[in-house]
């Protein structure tokens, strides 16, 4: 079964996590649990669902160890960007404490989080913003599956680790180019490293742009948010070199101005430089493209995907980059 593999392969990726002891979370009042939840942002009847199902998670040594090694490691590793991490496959095939697995651990850690960030100074509003990312993955999940879980639940890693914020329509997530688990790849190889200089080279520090569901990709938008995150990050997360906004996607695909003309994705692309080598990816463009929307009604974007696809073609995940700090050399 699926899931036994991706939950064997969790405890294995733990093994630093091993002398964590689940008896804290046995004392947790699930009342505190309910009210973090209603702080976050999830509806009424999602509380009520998590707060029933807690007694589960606590009487099951399985669960409580899990749970109680995640949130060790989360502790561990927050502010450690070149930590490694997982893409484990979502635990709902587990039962509902599997379902409601990343609920728990984003009640349980956020808090520290969410002080870990204000430390940094990141102001309240983005603090909030970015934990606003969790409602958006549980209402996904809610339109995948019609019932209440979180949809791509690895993406709370790097939430939780304090790696990820939001700033206005885009998330912005402090990587190591070359060591991250989420850095670009493919990437320029030793000879263009050399030709571009400081920023290019494998351990300069860089910030990967994410765009996330039901994003604003408006022109004004994307502007505002590039520029009010240079702003803030150049101060909370501060370099003494020249730093890059990289950015690693399906919509990349620069034969798409091509298919659909002039519109905001377009405009979006040519804000990047784009590395010449690619991945196909026709899973990404499916899941994203294809993923339960409001409205039923069939996209230009879904026409092309489906007409690509069916001629035999590929869809291709591109990088590209644009100069962020940029500092004398």
């Amino acid at each position: 079964m699926a899931v036994t593999a991706t939950i064997a392969a969790m405890r294995s990726g733990l093994t630093r996590e091993r002398a964590a002891t689940p008896d804290a979370l046995r004392r947790v009042d699930v009342a505190q649990i309910a009210e973090t939840l209603v702080d976050l942002g999830l509806p009424e009847d999602d509380v009520r669902e998590a707060v029933n199902r807690w007694g589960d998670v606590v009487a099951s040594e399985e669960w409580t160890n899990l749970l109680a090694g995640m949130l060790a490691m989360i502790e561990r590793q927050r502010g450690q960007i070149d930590e490694p991490i997982a893409i484990w496959d979502d635990l709902d095939d587990a039962g509902p404490p599997g379902r409601l697995f990343y609920v728990y651990l984003v009640a349980l850690a956020s808090a520290g989080t969410r002080a870990f960030l204000r430390r940094a100074g990141f102001p309240e509003g983005v603090v909030r913003d970015s934990f606003a990312t969790f409602a958006r993955h549980v209402s996904l999940h809610q339109r995948k599956h019609a019932s209440f879980g979180v949809d791509a639940g690895w993406w709370m890693v790097p939430l939780l680790r304090g790696e990820l914020v939001s700033v206005g329509s885009l998330q912005y997530h402090r990587v190591t180019l070359g060591v991250g688990s989420l850095a670009p790849r493919p990437w320029y190889g030793v000879d263009d490293v050399e030709r571009l200089g400081t920023g290019f080279a494998p351990g300069d520090p860089s910030i990967g742009l994410h765009i996330p569901d039901g994003a604003d990709l408006s022109p004004p938008a994307v502007m505002d948010s590039l520029e009010r995150a240079r702003y803030l990050l150049q101060r909370t997360w501060p370099v003494a070199q020249r730093r890059l906004v990289t950015c690693q996607s399906w919509m990349l695909d620069d034969r798409l101005g091509d298919w659909i003309g002039e519109g905001n994705l377009v405009a979006f692309q040519r804000l990047f430089t784009l590395v010449n080598e690619w991945h196909d990816d026709d899973e990404d463009v499916r899941e994203f493209v294809f993923r339960p929307r409001e409205s039923a009604r069939a996209t230009a974007l879904q026409d092309v995907v489906t007409r690509l696809l069916k001629s035999g073609g590929h869809w291709r995940n591109r990088t590209g980059w644009i100069a962020w700090d940029v500092r004398d050399e």
